[in-house]
């Protein structure tokens, strides 16, 4: 269970639209995602933690990957994974990091009297566990790294930077590349020298594969998350619910003391006991009998306490659609109908507003379904997305 960063200082990230992204020299020239290499576990959690940024997220990646693929088909047998999958996992980080790093396993087909390499296998990496690496001399891009970095020990407490990192290369068509790489793999596992021969077998089974970074916001070495301009108004959505149910759970809610005095301790257990009997809706009969002397004030002898509950209900009317309108915008420009159901929004909304509502925000995240469609098809899988509304031929958006 990753470790929540709930308690850490916001401004300790810097303001993460400036934030620094360097090469850390000791540890594989990776490029470290924010000043801690944290940022995208941080930015998943805050959004978690959110209602409201949870149910945008979702949302957004149900309309980006809409009712799946044209013409699905199985791209990877070992975890049962079709074209239509691979889609989804892709707008799921989309949503959330506004970026994907997909991995691409290659085959080898023969053509004429060669063999030529064939894309044949797909997955979509953790894309908080992944990291691209400093380019080499000629501008090419570096190995791709993947490990759980903000686990920093593991079995037996051994540092995690001492194992093995696990890499890819990245991303290249070209076959010539490919087929190297594929007997670099398979000599390095088999124990070979760099000049003995490899089976075709020996190839495809040793090989590592390759990585494509989908980078959505390609300004920064790394995507900067659609929710990050928002990312203290989810945290402050969290801390409300926390507020709430530490008073809940220890506050003065509904709680009553009643002060009695001047009774000796016979009187005083036969009180509470009268007292118990009178809580709550079951009870004796709800009348209570107290037989006192005379005296000039009751309250010498029996007083009811009620402290005042310590929810501002002001605090959170004031804060809640700001918080709501802010991360709303955040995801593409959310209509609010789409995502709360209650309070009249959905069922109190016409039939044909819903269905422009649904086409407006279709049209808000046209980009990001491409970029999937796009990546798909580079990679040899032709991929033609179904909306998840069609849109009439006389309907006006």
């Amino acid at each position: 269970m990753p470790k929540s960063f709930v308690g850490k200082v916001r401004a300790k990230l810097q303001e993460l639209y400036t934030r620094e992204i360097k090469v850390d020299k000791q540890n594989k020239n990776i490029y470290l995602n924010g000043d801690d290499n944290l940022y995208p576990y941080e930015i998943e959690r805050a959004i978690n933690n959110s209602p409201t940024a949870t149910r945008a997220a979702d949302i957004m990646q149900k309309f980006i990957t809409g009712k799946g693929v044209e013409n699905d088909v199985l791209v990877n047998k070992k975890k049962g994974y079709y074209l239509s999958d691979i889609a989804n996992l892709a707008g799921t980080d989309i949503s959330i990091q506004n970026g994907f790093f997909i991995w691409v396993g290659y085959g080898l087909d023969l053509a004429g009297e060669e063999f030529v390499p064939v894309s044949n296998k797909l997955d979509v990496l953790d894309y908080s566990n992944t990291r691209i690496s400093k380019e080499d001399d000629n501008e090419y891009n570096g190995r791709i790294y993947y490990k759980d970095y903000q686990c920093k020990k593991v079995n037996y407490g051994k540092d995690r930077s001492e194992t093995k990192d696990e890499w890819f290369y990245p991303y290249n068509s070209s076959a010539d590349i490919i087929i190297s790489q594929m007997k670099a793999d398979a000599r390095k596992a088999l124990g070979r020298k760099k000049d003995e021969l490899v089976t075709i077998e020996e190839m495809v089974k040793h090989y590592r594969g390759q990585v494509l970074y989908v980078n959505l916001t390609p300004r920064y070495k790394y995507a900067l998350s659609k929710f990050d301009s928002v990312f203290n108004d989810a945290d402050s959505e969290y801390r409300f619910s926390l507020y709430v149910n530490t008073q809940m759970r220890s506050g003065f809610l509904g709680k009553t003391a009643v002060v009695m005095q001047g009774l000796d301790e016979e009187d005083e257990e036969q009180e509470f006991e009268n007292v118990t009997k009178w809580l709550g809706a079951e009870n004796s009969g709800g009348v209570y009998c107290l037989n006192v002397e005379q005296i000039e004030d009751l309250d010498n002898v029996l007083k009811i306490v009620q402290p005042k509950a310590q929810l501002d209900d002001k605090l959170f009317v004031e804060n809640d659609k700001r918080i709501r309108r802010n991360i709303l915008g955040a995801a593409n420009n959310l209509p609010e109908p789409l995502i709360y159901a209650g309070e009249g929004a959905l069922f109190g909304t016409s039939g044909d507003t819903y269905k422009q509502m649904k086409l407006f925000y279709q049209e808000q995240t046209q980009r990001e379904r491409s970029a999937i469609e796009k990546t798909l098809k580079r990679l040899g899988f032709e991929t033609k997305i179904i909306p998840i509304i069609e849109e009439d031929a006389d309907t006006e958006v």
